[in-house]
Formats: C-alpha cells, sequence, structure tokens
C-alpha cells in the first residue's frame, strides 16, 4: 500500500479543521503550550487531509496545538495537508509517525504508541515471515519488529519491550499504578509473567495421586476467623502464625509486585483487636500442651503483639526466636543498617517440651529467590522443617492460620505431620500446588 500523498504545506482557517478522534487522550497543561505559541510562534505544522466537503479539513496530527491556537484566538494555522479522503489505516499512521518524535510523552504512553505503530504498520503492510527484515521504502512483503525499530531510530531489543508493556498497560492497566518509570515496570511485567507460569501450570496438575491430593486439600481457601470455628476445641500441637504485618506493606515497596497484589493487609488502627481475636481462637484449639509460633514486625508492633499474645492465655517471653539470613535489607540506607534478621515469639499452652534442642535461638538460612518466590513473606522449606521439628513432636497436628505460600503445610508433610491451612487468595493456591506439582519442594 502507498504512503499517503503530501499535496501542500499552507495556512488554513481554524474553522475548516475537523478534529476527529485524536490517539492522545491527555493533553496536559495546554495553557501552557498557548503561552509557548504566543512567544514563539508554531514551529511544527499540524497535519491534516482533504475531505469531500471543498475547503473542510480532518485533522491528522497536532491536536494540542490546535487547542492552543484556539485559546490564542488565532484565525488561521500552519498545516501541512494530505490528498484525501484517507482510509482509517493512512489517517492513523501520519497521526502515529508523527507522534514519534514528541518529547513530552510518559514513558506510558511512548509504549503505548508503539504498540499501535507496530500493530498499525502489520495492518498496513502484512505480518513479515519468521520477523524477516525489510528495507523501508520498498515494495514489502510484511513488516518486521526490525522495521518498526528502524523507523523509530531505536535497538530491535528495546522497542521489542516496549511493546511488550505497552500490550500489559492495555490489558491491565492498574497493574502499574504504582510504576513511576519504566524500569519499575519492566520489573513488575517479568513477575507478572513468572506468576502466569505458575497459574497457567496449576490446570495439569494430577490430583489422583492420593499424597497429591492429600497436601492440596489441607490448603484451605477460606477466611481463618470463619473456618476455624470448625476446629475442635484443644485438638492443635503447633499454630505457626504468619500474620499481615499491619505495616502498610505495599507502601514500603518501590513496585506494587504482583505478590503484593494478593496480599491482604491489616489497617494499623484495626491490627491490635485483629491480634487479640486471632490469638483468642489461636488458644482455643490449641493442645493443653501445645506451641504457637508467630512471626512478627518487631517495629513498631513487638510489644502489642507480646501482650495480645500474653492476654490471650499463652506463656511467652520476650527472648524471641531469630531466623538470620545472608545478606540485609534497608529500606532507607542514609539512616538505618540492613536489616538481616525475622524474628518470631513462641509461645506455649500447657507445658510442651522443645522436641529437639539446639545451641542457639537462631536459625541460619538464605532467603527464597524473588523469581521463586510466590508470596511476599514466603520462607525457605529447609527453615520450616527446622522450626517444626524443634517444636513439634512426629506425628502432630499443624495449623497455619494464614497459609501464604504453603511452605509450612509442605513441610508438616515431608515430616509425617498433619498440617492444614487457610488463605482467602486462590493465586497462592495455585502457585502451592504447581510447586508441589513440579517438586520445587524437597
Amino acid at each position: 500500500m502507498p504512503k499517503a500523498k503530501e499535496i501542500g504545506l499552507k495556512e488554513i482557517p481554524i474553522e475548516s479543521i475537523d478534529p476527529g478522534e485524536r490517539y492522545r487522550e491527555e493533553y496536559g497543561d495546554i495553557n501552557l503550550l498557548a503561552e509557548s505559541l504566543r512567544d514563539m510562534g508554531i514551529i511544527q505544522p499540524i497535519a491534516v487531509s482533504t475531505t469531500s466537503e471543498p475547503g473542510r479539513y480532518l485533522l491528522l496530527a497536532g491536536g494540542r496545538r490546535l487547542q492552543a491556537a484556539r485559546i490564542l484566538k488565532w484565525e488561521t494555522i500552519p498545516a501541512r495537508i494530505y490528498e484525501g479522503p484517507l482510509s482509517e489505516l493512512e489517517v492513523r499512521e501520519i497521526e502515529l509517525e508523527e507522534n514519534i518524535q514528541r518529547k513530552d510523552m510518559t514513558w506510558a504512553e511512548v509504549c503505548r504508541l508503539r504498540v499501535q505503530i507496530h500493530e498499525l504498520k502489520q495492518q498496513l503492510y502484512g505480518e513479515a515471515e519468521g520477523g524477516v527484515r525489510t528495507d523501508l521504502g520498498q515494495e514489502r512483503k510484511g513488516w518486521s519488529l526490525r522495521d518498526t525499530a528502524k523507523l523509530l531510530g531505536a535497538s530491535v531489543g528495546s522497542v521489542a519491550t516496549d511493546i511488550k508493556l505497552g500490550k500489559a498497560l492495555e490489558e491491565r492497566p492498574d497493574l502499574f499504578e504504582g510504576c513511576k518509570t519504566k524500569q519499575d515496570a519492566q520489573k513488575l511485567l517479568a513477575k507478572i509473567a513468572k506468576r502466569a507460569e505458575y497459574v497457567a501450570a496449576a490446570p495439569s496438575v494430577n490430583l489422583t495421586e492420593a499424597r497429591l491430593k492429600e497436601l492440596v486439600d489441607s490448603y484451605i481457601l477460606q477466611d481463618f476467623f470463619e473456618g476455624v470455628k470448625r476446629v475442635p476445641d484443644e485438638t492443635i500441637d503447633l499454630i505457626e502464625v504468619d500474620p499481615p504485618y499491619g505495616i502498610n506493606l505495599r507502601e514500603k515497596r518501590e513496585v506494587d509486585s504482583p505478590e503484593l497484589q494478593a496480599y491482604n493487609e491489616i489497617s494499623a488502627d484495626e491490627y491490635p483487636e485483629f491480634l487479640a481475636r486471632l490469638f483468642r481462637e489461636c488458644y482455643r484449639v490449641a493442645a493443653k500442651d501445645s506451641w504457637l509460633i508467630c512471626w512478627f514486625a518487631q517495629e513498631p508492633w513487638f510489644e502489642t503483639v507480646y501482650q495480645s499474645i500474653r492476654n490471650a492465655g499463652f506463656t511467652v517471653s520476650r527472648m524471641v526466636g531469630v531466623w538470620v539470613k545472608p545478606t540485609g535489607q534497608a529500606l532507607n540506607p542514609r539512616f538505618y543498617l540492613p536489616n538481616a534478621v525475622e524474628l518470631f515469639f513462641y509461645a506455649r499452652k500447657g507445658n510442651p517440651r522443645i522436641e529437639m534442642q539446639r545451641g542457639t535461638n537462631t536459625f541460619e538460612y538464605p532467603t527464597v529467590a524473588s523469581d521463586k518466590r510466590i508470596h511476599p513473606t514466603e520462607r525457605p522449606i529447609e527453615l520450616m522443617k527446622d522450626l517444626l521439628k524443634t517444636f513439634a513432636r512426629p506425628g502432630a497436628r499443624i495449623m497455619v492460620p494464614f497459609a501464604g505460600s504453603g511452605v509450612t503445610l509442605a513441610a508438616a508433610h515431608q515430616l509425617g505431620m498433619t498440617a492444614f491451612g487457610f488463605d482467602l487468595t486462590k493465586a497462592y493456591k495455585d502457585s502451592f500446588i504447581v510447586k508441589l506439582h513440579k517438586g520445587e519442594w524437597k
């Protein structure tokens, strides 16, 4: 298909221009542009095409400049004129190519624009077989990614990444609201792809194997406070609690990752009452001689969690257990050293004994790699097996109020213990099933 024919450049009456449908929905501060045009004049003409009505034009590109000219009450404006009528694809081609060189577009607008340009060119010229490169300006048998990259003056890799981001933005713009830069969005997209891989594999899991079915059934998709009503009094030997931390976890992470999208947070105002209710239920179902392990955010909740556990009836010490990691992380390294530990209270009902004595109160294990993690606070299975062997007897009955990644359930079953847990997020259970099926927890 030949490119639309440009037939001239001249001043045309503003009232003769039909703006049509513009690609850019957000025009920014038109008043600032109007001030610039008033002081310096218009540097780049708008683009229009002739119509079937003599003396009337259709705007192809330059919507902001046209609006600014109207604010300034200009009667005419310089325009590049194309011979019309043009097909919808030809109109879009001119508009998009004119926007390629714009400097005031956000990274999200640029990505969406590159998707539009690439898809439009393939509609006009066909898709190149096997992505074979064609030379611009020649008779073409198809349009490739390399053609788009050459048109934009960018590398094939960067254009491919931007197109992938642009498509993701069109499908789920809400996921990228917290991304301030394109780099943030790229990291988020990589994690989304990893989660999609897990979830896509879930339907292929063979649930006919008795052991796998037992593990899957142990992960209950239900609110803990509803599900625990069916748990009889004094029947649980160990309760492992990894509650929402009440620290606005999303705000403390630069990018709202897929794990955080599904994470159920509790507000700081509601957190004390949430803890009180949680530990009351835990104490009710705990056996006469049993343990409670509770992870917590030491800042600012150390004392609140401690007192809540005591008030529920458990015996607990401020001498906590410690998971020590190889490296730490600081949210603000200018003021704080990187934190390389996570703390847990180990509280008891009655007089249970520690099953496996150890030399210290520390547990040294590496963190779960980010590309393997399916929950923001997921812990390594080796750590969880060590904890269970320390506090729970063989064959113990384990309850996990907030199952998350399901790692505690997997660890308990590997040790021959009976475990069950609750969670509200289906995506976490899907990923739990896939990890079991792939043998990633061994």
